[in-house]
């Protein structure tokens, strides 16, 4: 009896750790922790950060469940405040998505005043704060298949800038340099997206025009000090990478063809000068005279 008792209590508990009797953790906010990408349908995600150029008012932000860059009807999403803020909950949605934040015509830079040109920005999945800098960096694990960390050290070799400007607020941390550079790639993804440019195709051009010579040039030179775009002239900055995009996607225009300096228009044709009469026609003077 005692031997059947103590076997009864092992089986007992067996069952009991198979059910899972144990305990286990659970998923919190947007940069909460669990086992799984997605978690139970009763599990509230919060999403709270700020749409930042200057910090911008009245950009709508989602949660891009189908990753194709626009934000739908069907997402979860709202508006950010006059400070550029957002906050919204979603329960059931997966962590492992990326932030959008569609800036269109009539929002409100608090630095550089009205919007101008439409344009979208991101963030990787797990981040908050939505900038140029943050596209550039979800661009990178998106397209060239990285890591956060090794995106945000990419672009911040490239751009030679601090990690920390890149992954984070660089108005709050006072950086000019960075600023600039990021009214550059906005200037970069109003055009991009004015053709009609979305998602991973967007990201796959934005990639292969930071290559190029012209666009490194400016972001490179985009120094309060050097070149000096403290105002944030947008017009300005639009046109200089304007026309360094067009420049090196068209180094040499077609030219009007024009005819050689040397030639000479044509002449009408004129008999020899040593041409003579035909025959018949001197005979015919001759009797003439007779």
């Amino acid at each position: 009896m005692k031997y059947r008792y103590q076997a009864t209590l092992i089986l007992a508990s067996i069952l009991l750790a198979a059910c899972g009797g144990g305990g286990g953790g659970g998923g919190g906010g947007a940069t909460g922790s669990g086992s799984s990408s997605v978690p139970s349908p009763s599990i509230k995600q919060t999403y709270s950060g700020y749409v930042i150029d200057g910090y911008v008012a009245n950009a709508t932000v989602c949660l891009d469940l189908n990753q194709d860059g626009k934000c739908g009807t069907d997402e979860p999403q709202t508006k950010t405040d006059a400070s550029g803020h957002y906050e919204f909950s979603v329960v059931g949605a997966s962590k492992d998505m990326p932030l959008l934040a569609v800036v269109p015509l009539g929002a409100v830079d608090k630095d550089h005043g009205a919007v101008k040109e439409a344009y979208t920005l991101s963030a990787a999945p797990g981040g908050t704060i939505i900038t140029p800098l943050s596209t550039l960096t979800h661009a990178n694990m998106r397209v060239l298949q990285l890591d956060r960390q090794a995106a945000e050290n990419k672009l911040a070799e490239e751009l030679q800038v601090p990690v920390s400007v890149v992954r984070d607020d660089f108005i709050k941390q006072s950086h000019a340099k960075a600023a600039n550079q990021a009214r550059m790639v906005v200037a970069m993804l109003s055009m991009f997206q004015s053709r009609g440019m979305a998602g991973k195709d967007l990201h796959e051009q934005l990639l292969k025009n930071l290559q190029r010579s012209e666009i490194k040039k400016l972001l490179l030179q985009a120094d309060a000090n050097r070149l000096q775009l403290d105002d944030s002239d947008y017009q300005k900055v639009y046109g200089l990478v304007k026309q360094a995009i067009e420049g090196t996607e068209n180094p040499h225009p077609p030219v009007d063809p024009k005819p050689p300096i040397d030639s000479k228009p044509p002449v009408d044709p004129k008999p020899p000068i040593d041409s003579k009469p035909p025959v018949e026609a001197s005979r015919r003077s001759i009797r003439s005279r007779r």
